[in-house]
């Protein structure tokens, strides 16, 4: 692509007003990552992504905003992460959203044609919410998924050195939500245990144009393609816009040509083969900035870009200041 014809497509999205939706933006970051061989977050192993199935009900989910498929190359394996996509919502009993988004979640998890407890995940992305739902509702989350049962669960969340009421008061808005989708039965503490291990709350800033999100999947482009990075983002912003209005599905092969010329097919390698080196977590070091451990998106964000997990990630790290110091 010419930088004449770079400049053109630039300035036709500038000048349609943009058009791009934080639900499309979203969806097109997982494109980003799948094109680019990145490692998609909350899911169980870091296989590469292989489809991504836009306004998904029509394969069975309910959580249909995005299904994103993970593939195991060698064995043909899969984990799927479901997403919901919601610019902003609230973490209260009485919002309007939440009945939706959290029942829907539930009759996905309990789908076990379409859904593999142990492998799947269901997540819901979005933009700009109140720091108490952030930090909380991550937090509790974060300790479902490091309990070795139910009751190391509930034990942790009764102790209030270890967790706060406010914590324990999204847990039980969630609680309820999925006791309402349950036909009004509370499910029992194992079930629910299980659930809150699969669920996932992601935080993206893609409503900004110019937020950290898009700068990092803009960086990973970059890393992958020689062409201008802004230019392969939007068309592979508005390939997603049109696609969803019919419920496509995008893969490696199927998206169109002139996205396909702006990577080196032949070249991309799986992020997880890259060996890992100084100077790449370094790089990745710096575009990330600081991070929170206990919060899935940064944790998403983080092995998306270095292509490690994230233990792995700060094992490493804590190397490269070793040897720094």
């Amino acid at each position: 692509m010419s930088m004449n014809e770079a400049k053109q497509l630039s300035n036709a999205f500038s000048t349609g007003g943009g058009g791009f939706t934080f639900e499309s933006r979203v969806q097109a970051a997982f494109v980003a990552l799948m094109l680019s061989r990145g490692v998609c977050p909350c899911v169980a192993y870091p296989w590469p992504i292989a489809e991504v199935a836009l306004q998904a009900r029509h394969r069975g989910y309910e959580t249909d905003d995005a299904a994103i498929v993970t593939r195991n190359d060698n064995t043909g394996e899969e984990s799927k992460l479901l997403l919901q996509i919601k610019h902003s919502i609230r973490f209260t009993d009485k919002d309007q959203q939440m009945p939706d988004v959290i029942g829907a979640a539930w009759r996905d998890f309990n789908n076990m044609t379409h859904f593999h407890q142990k492998r799947d995940s269901i997540a819901l992305v979005t933009g700009p919410i109140s720091k108490t739902d952030s930090e909380n509702v991550c937090r509790v989350l974060a300790i479902a998924r490091g309990a070795s049962d139910s009751t190391d669960f509930y034990s942790k969340i009764s102790q209030s050195k270890a967790v706060s009421q406010t914590q324990r008061n999204k847990l039980k808005t969630i609680q309820l939500h999925v006791a309402n989708a349950n036909k009004g039965v509370a499910p029992d503490n194992n079930e629910f245990w299980r659930f809150l291990k699969c669920y996932h709350l992601i935080g993206f800033d893609m409503d900004l144009m110019t937020g950290v999100t898009t700068s990092l999947i803009q960086s990973l482009i970059g890393s992958h393609s020689n062409n201008d990075v802004q230019t392969v983002w939007n068309m592979i912003v508005q390939e997603v816009q049109q696609k969803s209005s019919v419920s496509g599905v995008l893969t490696r092969d199927s998206v169109s040509q002139p996205i396909k010329d702006c990577f080196k097919q032949d070249d991309v390698k799986p992020v997880v083969a890259i060996a890992p080196s100084p100077i790449k977590e370094t790089i990745a070091l710096n575009l990330i900035g600081g991070w929170d451990e206990s919060t899935d998106g940064d944790r998403s964000i983080v092995e998306s870009l270095s292509g490690m997990a994230f233990q792995d990630w700060q094992a490493k790290i804590r190397e490269i200041w070793k040897e720094q110091s």
